[in-house]
């Protein structure tokens, strides 16, 4: 491996690893110690996030140590800091000199750590080298730091803590590494190394040496020069552990590798996994990353003879790899400059890295133990070679060298069933008699016997719902009676079998076969190859396969198997049969026990006992569940037959009054139940005490499958007695059961019944010497008698004494009882009480109006006459009620009075008596009145557009309630009024009046408190339109501009404008649509367009036309020359003389200003300058015209100078 060396500043780390010391006290803690050198060395951590080690040189010169730790950090743990704490028992050991190769490394103060500068990625292997003061143990406390990013805080993970004892040689001494002072006792170390991760097993390496204060680690430069010391590697556990659903694929563990044997020799490139139980590895193997698909790469190899140092491929990302070893194979991870490195016998791995190796801890308890999984493939291979070929799949062989197997699956299959018996350590266990039946009638379906794998196996068989159960147990072991049930399903389409059934002569051709109609992500087609015992099998048959959706398959390396659904079964071989591939061959081959001599390509698992590479091979790992069909697997277990026996025994008791009346026999006879059934039975007869006592010796505790026996007793009735069992116990009671009886008779006197009080039934109590015996419901017979009986009574107790009985009645209501003997006599008075309550409920609207009174007097009324009265008042809640008590419910002749209430008059409220509840109610009858006028605004119906009349509907709460038809009345005003209508509703709440008028055409309404105001609005439209027509010379001078704006006026103010252009055909004209004819008082509006003045032209307006006229520019008159040029005076105040003079202009001059100024303003005063579109004659006339008057100026100054 590469190292990477930098040397580096201080990193950070060490107060939170201290705190932790006291946190997280249940850390291990694991101590090494010197060699004879003074060296140390040991893990510090081998876990998921990487490997670190350390080693320790004491200097017995200067008495400091200089320690070394190694670090290879997992990809997965790149990112996070690592940081060591060093302590001293409870002392902090302050680092010196700290170096570093790779990562940086510091120490911080604040934190008392030694700690990663930074976390890159580039770094994961790194080393870190300081010294300490001399000192006797040193505590080294890993952990990864990671800072939080909401809260900035730093959290530590600690991993491990090692305590690392320092020992100098016999013929060196400090005070520092005394070995006395510093060792601790062999058990804690013992118990420390089995809980340090491996870094170097073998079940030849030699154990270190023993002493009564340590034990040395050996130093690495002493053993092979590849390895340093080590412990043991980390157990790789079990495969199913980590492939769990194992049990539910056919071929168990050996599906999940290309090659899995007892025994394999690689000559030549094998692109795929191995589990294997001895390897000679002479080239390299591993599965090629391709696409990524393949997560896990998993390896296993029990004993390694040779190995090529480039075997396996690097894990990714996108792909782990984990190796165990067996325990056999030495595997060291650390080269010679103690650099993290895999060696396998000695021979470095190139591309594994030491968190992917694991070790077998002993070979009792293998990752994968190949003796039960070849068992388990023997017993698998032999059933599926009972398959039948399915119905439909056809073998065309008629052209030799166009052989081909066209696959078809079978119809309404249904589950496999598998039954394994075990014993209660799981072997499995042959010669189980077992009873398939029917679970519904129970009727035998089929009878099997387990095989050697302890297997029931069957097939085909109808839908529907059975049990399996166990008639004979094999020797030694009980019948295990508890049907084992299960549903029979039929399978679906996709997964109903393919079987083909081949002779191993077909493909010892040495022509091709092509296996078509193959479906990807179906059950597997079985192919049984009959090698009818021949030693050897030389396969020269090419396979070639065809997929349903059209693809073919070539030999190639891949990660996706999905494809992979051809399976070999060769089966009927004989002991040591060999199978020689000789063409290119593609799927899973199941061999068991045969030795495999690749000789062509082969993609697929190759499971043998002996698998011999000598051409490429390609992984490509079989799909399949649970079996070519899917398969119900159930399980049963029995326990070894008991020899145990038991006994069972008990007493008898007597409960007969000391046998007073002379009732007890002189024997008694036990019977001993099994399973429900009489075993065994005894006499039992008293002892010279007078104890009765009985005993059944010797009893089998299980019957012959198993389940346990059920004991229990009985006894032989004894007359008159009565028999409880209590366990093992008797006890038997004599009762005296003489009888006697009690009866009576019921009599009434309540005036027969005159006010319907007598019940329909008394309940009559029968008492037993003061106590509740017994008791009847007594009813009137037929004739009116009422009568009661009791029968049957005991006339003793328990001891013979004679009972007394007595009896009472249960209360009846209104009745008094009298008992005379066993007679009863009830009398009836009435008496009863009513009472009359009531409440009072105000309508009111909650008292609104503030009508209510504080208080109502409620009258009285017993058969219309007023007996009492009562002022009543509103409680504290505010609810009115009252009530008169303990009023007679009779009269003196036994007739009901008649209770009824009246209220004295409340003023401005109406009482309602509802039984005995008053319901005063008060109505607002307060009215009032809607009225309005009607304006009309529409020009005083200029347009004749006002209707005779218009209807006003007067709306309630939003809801219509009446409606008006209104005219104009004499003098042209239109009103309208609703009278007498109900201010408030029946809660009290005011009305909400409001007016609506319907639609009247033509008019808009505006609704103004109870007032209407209609308006109309004349919409006629017109439109404003015309031409434009320019007289220019047909544009001769190119002055005609692109457009024009037309500006429209309405009543002389501009309300539009509008661009015009001309049209395709060289018109031009304008229009305005739309236009409001009328203003808002009806006059009509007047509509007048004006152009923006066009430069150069003369616009006249023709009503709506335009008409433009060019006028062509004035030709600019020569300036003459002055006559006396002489220079000009320059005038002051006092001479007068020298005021401008006038020139003089003569007639024809004269005419010309005037033309000018005419057509000045025929141009709308434009200036003289011409324009950029005007004609260029007159440009230059211009210009011409202003370089003569310069010219003429010059010339003059310079007379006159």
């Amino acid at each position: 491996m590469r190292n990477y060396v930098k040397k580096i500043s201080y990193p950070i780390v060490m107060l939170s690893l201290l705190v932790m010391s006291y946190v997280t006290p249940l850390l291990p803690v694991i101590t090494a110690h010197a060699d004879t050198e003074g060296n140390t060395k040991i893990i510090l951590f081998q876990n998921e996030k990487g490997t670190a080690q350390v080693t320790s040189l004491p200097d017995p010169t200067t008495g400091k140590i200089t320690w070394t730790i190694e670090v290879e950090k997992n990809q997965q743990s790149a990112a996070n800091q690592l940081a060591f704490s060093l302590s001293e028992g409870e002392q902090t050991v302050l680092p010196e000199s700290i170096q570093s190769n790779g990562t940086p490394f510091t120490y911080d103060p604040q934190r008392q750590q030694l700690m990663e500068e930074t976390t890159s990625s580039s770094f994961s292997q790194m080393t870190l080298t300081f010294q300490t003061k001399a000192l006797k143990t040193l505590t080294i406390k890993s952990a990864f730091l990671q800072t939080e990013e909401e809260n900035g805080q730093v959290k530590e993970d600690i991993i491990n803590t090692t305590d690392v004892a320092v020992v100098l040689p016999d013929n060196q001494s400090t005070e520092a590494t005394s070995a006395e002072a510093v060792l601790a006792d062999s058990q804690e170390q013992t118990e420390a190394s089995e809980k340090q991760p491996a870094t170097k097993s073998s079940e030849s390496q030699p154990q270190a040496e023993s002493t009564t204060a340590s034990t040395a680690i050996e130093s690495p430069l002493d053993t092979q020069a590849s390895a340093p010391a080590a412990s043991k590697l980390s157990s790789g556990g079990s495969f199913k552990n980590d492939v769990p659903e194992v049990d539910n694929v056919l071929l168990g563990e050996a599906q999940y590798f290309h090659i899995f044997a007892n025994h394999a020799t690689l000559n030549t490139h094998t692109n795929g996994n191995l589990a294997v139980g001895e390897l000679n590895g002479n080239v390299n193997f591993g599965t090629s990353i391709q696409d990524g698909s393949l997560a896990t790469e998993i390896n296993y190899i029990q004993k390694v003879n040779t190995i090529a140092n480039s075997s396996f491929v690097s894990g990714t990302d996108s792909r782990k790899n984990k190796v165990v070893f067996g325990p056999s194979v030495t595997v060291d991870l650390a080269d010679q400059n103690q650099q993290p490195a895999v060696f396998v016998n000695g021979q470095r791995m190139d591309h594994l890295k030491t968190s992917e190796v694991f070790q077998d801890q002993s070979a009792s308890e293998p990752y994968i133990d190949f003796k039960k999984v070849f068992s388990m493939l023997q017993a698998t291979s032999e059933r599926l070679g009972a398959y039948p070929q399915t119905p439909g799949v056809t073998k065309d062989f008629t052209d030799n060298n166009q052989r081909v197997i066209n696959t078809a699956r079978a119809e309404n299959d249904t589950q496999e069933v598998v039954l394994t018996l075990t014993d209660e350590q799981g072997n499995p266990l042959d010669d189980g008699v077992y009873e398939l039946q029917n679970k519904k009638t129970h009727k035998e379906v089929d009878e099997e016997v387990t095989n050697d794998d302890g297997q029931v196996i069957e097939t085909d068989l109808p839908e529907g719902d059975y049990s399996f159960v166990e008639t004979e147990a094999p020797d030694g072991y009980l019948i295990d009676k508890k049907p084992i049930s299960f549903s029979a399903d039929t399978i679906d389409e996709e997964d109903q079998k393919v079987v083909v059934t081949l002779s191993k002569t077909e493909l010892e051709k040495d022509t091709p076969i092509t296996i078509k109609g193959l479906t990807k992500g179906t059950s597997p087609v079985l192919i049984n190859v009959d090698t009818e015992g021949a030693s050897t099998v030389n396969i020269k048959s090419q396979i070639k396969l065809e997929y349903t959706d059209g693809t073919t398959r070539n030999s190639h390396e891949t990660e996706d198997f999905d494809d992979a659904v051809i399976l070999w079964n060769f089966i009927n071989q004989p002991e040591n049969q060999k199978l020689s591939i000789n063409s290119p061959f593609q799927g899973t081959i199941l061999a068991v026990g045969d030795t495999v001599d690749v000789h062509q390509n082969v993609d697929g698992s190759i499971i043998a006992d002996t698998v011999l590479v000598n051409a490429e091979t390609h992984r490509w790992d079989l799909q399949a569940n649970e079996t070519v069909v899917p398969i119900i697997k159930l399980a049963a277990m029995n326990h070894l037959l008991s020899l145990d026996t038991t006994t069972v025994s008990g007493t008898k008791k007597w409960d007969d009054y000391d046998n007073k009346f002379n009732t007890r026999p002189t024997s008694i006879t036990v019977q001993l139940l099994q399973n429900g059934e009489v075993f065994q039975t005894k006499t039992v007869t008293p002892n010279k005490e007078g104890e009765w006592h009985y005993e059944f010796t010797d009893l089998p505790t299980t019957d012959e499958s198993g389940q346990t026996y059920d004991y229990a007793i009985q006894e032989t009735p004894v007359e008159g007695y009565t028999t409880k069992v209590n366990g093992y116990d008797l006890v038997n009671t004599y009762r005296n059961t003489e009888t006697t009886e009690v009866s009576g008779t019921k009599t009434w006197n309540d005036n027969d019944n005159q006010f319907n009080t007598r019940p329909e039934s008394i309940t009559v109590k029968l008492m037993q010497n003061g106590e509740k015996y017994a008791e009847k419901i007594v009813k009137a017979d037929k004739k009116g008698n009422w009568t009661y009986r009791f029968d049957k009574l005991p006339k003793y107790d328990a001891e013979g004494k004679e009972y007394t009985y007595t009896i009472q009645e249960e209360k009846v209501p209104e009745y008094t009882t009298e008992i005379k003997g066993y007679d009863l006599v009830n009398t009836y008075r009435n008496t009863e009480k009513t009472a009359v309550s009531g409440t009072k409920t105000w309508n009111d609207y909650d008292n609104k109006f503030n009508t209510r009174p504080e208080s109502i007097t409620v009258d009285l009324m017993q058969n219309g006459k007023e007996i009492d009265k009562q002022t009543v008042k509103a409680d504290n809640q505010g609810n009115w009620t009252y009530r008169f008590d303990n009023l007679p419910k009779y009269d003196a002749e036994g007739k009901e009075y008649t209770y009824t209430i009246q209220e004295e008059k409340v003023s401005g409220y109406t009482t309602k008596v509802n039984g005995y509840d008053l319901v005063n109610t008060y109505r607002n009858t307060e009215t009032t009145d809607v009225a309005g006028t009607k304006t009309w605004k529409d020009y005083d119906n200029k347009f004749n557009t006002r209707p005779k009349s218009i209807t006003v509907k007067l709306m309630r709460n939003d809801k219509e309630v009446d409606k008006q038809v209104v005219k104009a009345d004499n003098q042209g005003n239109w009103t309208y009024r609703f009278d007498n209508l109900p201010k408030y509703d029946a809660e009290g709440k005011e009305y909400t009046y409001t007016i609506q008028e319907e639609k009247v055409s033509g008019y808009t309404t505006k609704v103004n408190g109870y007032d209407l105001v209609n308006t109309y609005r004349n919409t006629e439209t017109t439109d404003v339109a015309g031409t434009k027509t320019w007289k220019d010379y047909d544009n001769k001078f190119n002055t005609r501009p692109k457009s024009i704006t037309v500006k429209l006026m309405r009543n002389d103010k501009e309300i539009d404008k509008q661009v015009v252009k001309a049209d395709n055909q060289g018109n031009w004209t304008y229009r305005f649509d739309n236009l409001p004819k009328y203003d808002a008082e009806g006059q009509a509006y007047t509509y007048s367009i004006q152009e923006v003045a066009v430069k150069g032209y003369k616009s006249d307006v023709h009503g709506y036309d335009l008409i433009n006229t060019y006028v062509e520019p004035k030709t600019p008159r020569t300036p003459e020359t002055p006559n006396d040029p002489s220079v000009p005076k320059v005038p002051t105040p006092s001479d007068k003389s020298d005021k401008p003079k006038k020139i003089a202009r003569n007639a024809e001059q004269k005419l010309d200003d005037k033309k000018n100024q005419t057509e000045s303003s025929q141009t709308d005063k434009e200036k003289l300058l011409p324009k950029t579109n005007e004609e260029s004659s007159y440009e230059l006339s211009v210009l011409g015209g202003i370089l003569l008057t310069m010219i003429a100026f010059l010339f003059y100054k310079q007379k006159h100078i």
